[in-house]
């Protein structure tokens, strides 16, 4: 049973809904990134790994290009949350038609109207890693698509077949790639990954669009058990102040 989006509200979470727009993303070393000019792009379409990879990874930028009338589409590849690589929970028994609904509802949330649910097995997903490279090119039909992939090196194997499957769908149809963070960046300091700051760009959210971004990741940590939501609250609401980037 899912719960509204209102009724996961906290201190926390409002001070990160705050913040978020205003917080620049930063290396070790300092900044002065590209930014991702979002006006240029002509279509997108948004690989996930696992439900709401797109929500946590790039869910302003796509509310954003849904704003300025640009396609956005999403490719949800598996069925399985990353979640208990992020908690440390038990099992959460979330049924699949249930985390397909609640993915439904967070990208309706964004503007989202097309989602499609590929279904692939995540424990053998490199079996499947060249019918996935045929299915993403079928969907990159279009003069200079973007097609945005989880980040080769997110932390779990999904992330890497679906990476590189995006990545050579792209070079067949001729499309721009794009990588973008997610679970690294929730993870704590010691266990996270170095990035590769040489190829980020920032993304401009306005407030308006990451509203609905905030909106949305309310939604997705209620359709989770009680127990399991202050958890997910307290790891991913301050991400939602460090800004969305991508690697090009």
């Amino acid at each position: 049973m899912t719960t509204e989006p209102g009724a996961v509200v906290s201190d926390l979470g409002q001070a990160a809904r705050r913040s978020a727009v205003r917080t620049p993303v930063t290396a070790g070393s300092g900044g002065g990134y590209p930014r991702l000019d979002l006006t240029a792009c002509p279509g997108l379409v948004v690989v996930a790994a696992r439900p709401d990879d797109e929500l946590l990874g790039l869910g302003g930028a796509i509310a954003a290009l849904v704003d300025l009338g640009v396609e956005v589409r999403v490719v949800s590849v598996c069925d399985r949350d990353a979640t208990l690589m992020l908690t440390g929970l038990p099992a959460l028994d979330r049924q699949i038609p249930d985390q397909r609904f609640d993915q439904r509802v967070a990208a309706e949330i964004l503007g989202v109207k097309e989602l499609h649910h590929l279904g692939l097995p995540a424990d053998d997903l490199d079996r499947h890693a060249a019918g996935l490279a045929d299915d993403l090119t079928e969907l990159l039909v279009g003069p200079g698509l973007w097609c945005a992939a989880p980040w080769a090196g997110d932390g779990d194997p999904d992330s890497t077949v679906v990476a590189r499957a995006a990545e050579l769908a792209a070079h067949r149809a001729a499309a721009r790639p794009l990588q973008y963070p997610v679970w690294s960046r929730h993870l704590p300091s010691a266990a996270r990954p170095t990035l590769p700051w040489e190829r980020v760009h920032t993304i401009d959210v306005p407030e308006s669009a990451h509203d609905r971004k905030f909106t949305a990741v309310r939604w997705y940590i209620g359709s989770f058990r009680p127990d399991a939501r202050p958890v997910l609250a307290s790891v991913l609401l301050p991400q939602l102040a460090i800004g969305e980037i991508v690697f090009a």
